[in-house]
């Protein structure tokens, strides 16, 4: 009869151990699924920092750049009239120049 017992007790261990392994794979399933759902979160939510890092920086740049372009034409329209300027008295000095020359020329004819 002890036999049986200890037969009856290894078949019931090994039944345990059977439903203790099923649970060990679902477990195990269980975790790659949720690691699974969890990498793709945070492979989103790096995309979406990335794009707003991105953004950012485009943004950043291109306000750096229309205040260089603004700085730029700001610079050429000064530079612009101080020649027009340069020109208006250059003009003037000629134009006094070529009466000068033409009064001379008619006193002394």
């Amino acid at each position: 009869m002890r036999m049986v017992e200890i037969l009856l007790e290894i078949r019931g261990a090994e039944q345990k151990m059977k439903l203790m392994k099923e649970e060990a794979l679902k477990e195990k399933d269980r975790i790659i699924e949720n690691a699974d759902k969890e990498a793709d979160q945070l492979i989103k939510t790096a995309q979406i920092s990335t794009k707003n890092f991105y953004e950012d920086i485009v943004e950043k740049a291109g306000e750096e750049i229309r205040i260089e372009r603004e700085k730029i034409i700001e610079d050429g329209s000064k530079e612009a009239d101080h020649l027009k300027k340069n020109a208006d008295m250059q003009v003037e000095r000629v134009v006094d120049y070529l009466v000068e020359k033409f009064e001379r020329y008619v006193l002394e004819k």
